[in-house]
């Protein structure tokens, strides 16, 4: 009996360490969806990521058969202003004030340390009960004056 559970509790412990191994396909996912859940003006959404990170890779490999959007990996602040969504890693945490004065107001900055939120980013992550979460900032995006569905909203952790 003893060994039943000690085997049930280590494949709990497996299981929830390859949730957190798969962290950044889950954020890749989540950014993915968001451009299908946000009005964009143009036809081509740009989502612009800072420095490295391998949710760069993940959203390669969703975005290779949508011709609709455009991945671009920021080394410098050249072409910030090209981008709808910009994704900012934790490590590129210290970049938040470059990125948000390059951007347009219509850029919709999304975080990965959710520290960001109260500085002027639209969205961030987070995680609640073992769960990856996003949070929304709703006066920074309405000031964006981009148009989120109420779908998204739903899902949201609103903070203002």
């Amino acid at each position: 009996m003893k060994r039943i559970i000690a085997l049930c509790f280590a494949s709990v412990l497996a299981l929830s360490s390859g949730v957190y191994g798969q962290e950044s396909k889950y954020k890749a996912l989540y950014l993915f969806n968001f451009t299908k859940y946000i009005e964009w003006s143009g036809d081509k959404i740009t989502i612009g990521i800072i420095g490295n990170s391998p949710v760069l890779l993940e959203l390669e490999t969703l975005t290779k058969q949508n011709s609709k959007i455009e991945l671009l990996k920021i080394s410098g602040s050249e072409s910030i202003d090209r981008c709808n969504m910009i994704f900012i890693p934790e490590a590129q945490t210290r970049n938040f004030d470059l990125v948000q004065e390059r951007t347009g107001s219509s850029t919709l900055i999304v975080a990965e340390n959710e520290s960001l939120i109260s500085k002027g980013a639209e969205m961030a992550f987070y995680r609640e009960e073992n769960k990856l979460r996003f949070m929304v900032n709703k006066s920074e995006l309405d000031a964006s004056g981009l148009k989120m569905s109420s779908l998204l909203l739903g899902r949201a952790k609103i903070v203002n």
